[in-house]
């Protein structure tokens, strides 16, 4: 055999021990949890038993003491969504706003999926003009999910 030859199948054999290794550890929901973030880390599209699952989003509006204030912190939720690279946007008024947005990493939840965060703060009178402030998670090649906060709808 040729090197190169030699080196596929020895990369084979180490890859086909790794998924013996995975489902091995996922036999137990205890192993299950433990191995789950280095496995899905390794092949996570290909093992999460359902495929892509979108993130469910709920979109908090800025509180009335912070209103008062002078600013608007809103706070957008991406639950159960699968795999990690769902990303969190910020549209106000129909427009994407990255600045004053403050967003936190993807944490792996015990059922597999992932939940992440991103806050948004604005002036309260841009809160207050602003029409609407939509939330968005996308990810390539998927439908994004959308939620939507219009000012006026909200009581103070």
């Amino acid at each position: 055999m040729m090197q190169s030859e030699e080196m596929d199948l020895q990369t084979a054999v180490q890859l086909v021990n790794t998924a013996k290794e995975c489902v091995e550890a996922l036999r137990t929901e205890k192993v299950f949890t433990e191995m789950w973030s280095e496995c899905a880390q390794e092949r996570e599209d290909d093992i999460h038993p359902v495929g892509v699952v979108q993130p469910t989003l709920s979109l908090l509006p800025p509180s009335r003491v912070e209103l008062e204030q002078g600013r608007a912190a809103l706070l957008c939720l991406a639950t159960g969504g699968f795999p990690s690279d769902w990303k969190l946007g910020w549209k106000v008024g129909g427009s994407s706003r990255s600045a004053g947005v403050s967003d936190s990493p993807g944490v792996l939840g015990k059922d597999g999926t992932y939940s992440r965060s991103s806050a948004l703060t604005l002036p309260a009178d841009q809160w207050r003009k602003a029409g609407s402030v939509s939330c968005e998670a996308s990810r390539s090649g998927q439908t994004p999910v959308t939620q939507t906060l219009n000012p006026d709808q909200c009581s103070e």
